[in-house]
């Protein structure tokens, strides 16, 4: 009887409570870059026009990981039916980098043309 109860009962809470904690490993952390650094007053023109390049192709790995993330959490709950709702990456990690990204870049520009730096 204790044995029947546990198994309808108990293994079912321990499923979900254990669904809903992974369910937060979907989910990417923001890698965002700051707008300002400490290192801002020191950058050349060479390291600023280095960083805006890296910060340029950073952008549409950015889009193309975004597109891929919605294909894979199709394709989790084809898979896995209801249970791999939980592994699906609903956050808006690569949006908030490409902002962070486009505010650093603008920062950039503004220190490029108060050196006189060609861009």
């Amino acid at each position: 009887m204790i044995a029947v109860m546990m198994r309808n009962v108990f293994f079912p809470i321990v499923a979900g409570v254990a669904v809903l904690a992974v369910a937060g490993c979907g989910a990417r952390q923001v890698e965002a870059v700051q707008e300002r650094s400490t290192l801002d007053d020191r950058l050349s023109c060479a390291h600023i026009q280095g960083e805006l390049a890296t910060n340029t192709a950073r952008a549409p790995e950015l889009a193309a990981e975004a597109e891929r993330r919605g294909r894979d959490s199709v394709g989790m709950i084809l898979l896995m039916g209801v249970a791999g709702a939980a592994f699906i990456d609903g956050g808006d990690s690569q949006r908030q980098e490409a902002a962070a990204l486009e505010r650093r870049n603008a920062r950039l520009r503004e220190l490029a043309q108060e050196r006189g730096c060609a861009l």
